[in-house]
């Protein structure tokens, strides 16, 4: 990451990545963690590929709706979205997961005293948040991107299992 990024975003941890495959298909994947206990997990919230885009001169064209991308038995909420290039199509799937969370919904928002004393009055404040940004070059249609997403997805996610015997659940972690 860049300087600039890391200044703005504020996280605890991340891990990027680039490559490309056998048939010419250039990936790029970016992991950010914010810790509980800081301020800084509303700024999860606030960065999502439409900001990263339009930062680097592109823009985006279609944003199709919130989908549920099955991996090793969860369901984690992704945007996807289809960014203007002149040379190719650039597919990026975004999810964003709080941790401690009963259910996994994708909830971006802005940065107001409003949005910082609900989660106070709830007893939800400062919790753990991921994202996960998944940018895919050289795959004609959306619905490949996604069936192309789905397979890297299984081969990076971990699903890490209490130490406890007898206790059947998985985790709803994400082990990247």
């Amino acid at each position: 990451m860049a300087a600039r990024a890391r200044q703005l975003l504020r996280y605890d941890e991340a891990s990027s990545g680039a490559w490309q495959e056998d048939d010419g298909t250039k990936w790029e994947m970016t992991y950010l963690r914010w810790l509980p206990g800081r301020i800084a997990v509303h700024l999860a919230k606030e960065h999502t590929p439409e900001v990263c885009f339009s930062a680097a001169g592109h823009s985006v064209q279609s944003v199709r709706g919130l989908d549920y991308l099955p991996v090793h038995g969860l369901k984690l909420p992704f945007l996807s979205y289809l960014v203007d290039d002149p040379s190719n199509k650039i597919y990026a799937f975004y999810c964003l997961w709080e941790d401690r969370a009963q259910n996994q919904v994708f909830d971006t928002t802005m940065l107001t005293y409003g949005n910082r004393l609900g989660p106070v009055l709830t007893g939800r404040r400062n919790v753990g948040e991921r994202s996960l940004e998944i940018v895919v070059q050289g795959i004609g249609d959306a619905q490949s991107a996604r069936t192309a997403v789905i397979h890297q997805l299984e081969k990076i996610i971990k699903i890490e299992k209490p130490a406890e015997k007898g206790f059947a659940t998985k985790s709803g972690g994400l082990g990247l």
